[in-house]
């Protein structure tokens, strides 16, 4: 992993998390390829200080690996309420939900993002300067959407909040629209981290 660490110190650094929850970490055959992961069941996992640092952004890549280990349709677990919203929808794939100023629109990740009793290594990035959005699974483009806002809707009282029936194993985000190379740069070292490797696509550098 130490060249990965070497390539990785090229990139901006993610936004340092700090969390309020009261479970720690546990390590069982559910979490992602029994690492030490946060199982938020029952909880939540309140990004500290999120509420202003984490409003109204125009670009942000959410690199993550996870595990959902319940099935219960059109659950969100990523949310700033009023901004956005990630979750499962009832065709189990990922979405992205956001405010446009008049309703919510719902921008599909694909099939290939199911991550119930699946380890999934998942990226979403978000540039707002020409409105698109893109979501890999295990390294591979999954779908994209080039109709998105500009900017996500300002929340500024609310935090932002990974949320329940999953198991999280680690969480980067970034302020910008990572570039192919950075994005499979993080992928690499975090498949890995996790003993995902031979979920990469072939091409994956």
């Amino acid at each position: 992993q130490q060249q990965w660490r070497k390539a990785l110190a090229t990139l901006p650094l993610p936004l340092p998390i700090v969390c309020t929850y009261t479970l720690r970490p546990t390590t069982q055959p559910s979490t992602p390829n029994q690492n030490p992961a946060i199982e938020t069941n029952g909880g939540e996992l309140v990004i500290q200080d999120s509420a202003t640092a984490f409003d109204a952004w125009d670009s942000m890549t959410l690199i993550y690996v996870n595990r959902v280990y319940r099935l219960n349709r059109n659950h969100d677990y990523v949310r700033k309420w009023n901004s956005f919203q990630f979750g499962r929808a009832w065709n189990e794939a990922l979405y992205l939900r956001h405010w446009n100023g008049s309703a919510w629109i719902d921008v599909s990740g694909g099939y290939s993002t199911w991550a119930v009793d699946y380890n999934k290594l998942i990226s979403v990035c978000y540039d707002g300067s020409n409105t698109t959005i893109k979501f890999y699974a295990n390294g591979a483009f999954s779908a994209q959407n080039t109709s998105t806002v500009a900017s996500l809707p300002s929340s500024s009282s609310e935090s932002l909040k990974f949320r329940n029936l999953v198991h999280w194993g680690d969480i980067l985000i970034y302020r910008d629209a990572l570039s192919d190379a950075d994005r499979e740069l993080v992928e690499g070292y975090l498949a890995h981290k996790f003993g995902m490797l031979d979920t990469l696509p072939t091409s994956h550098s």
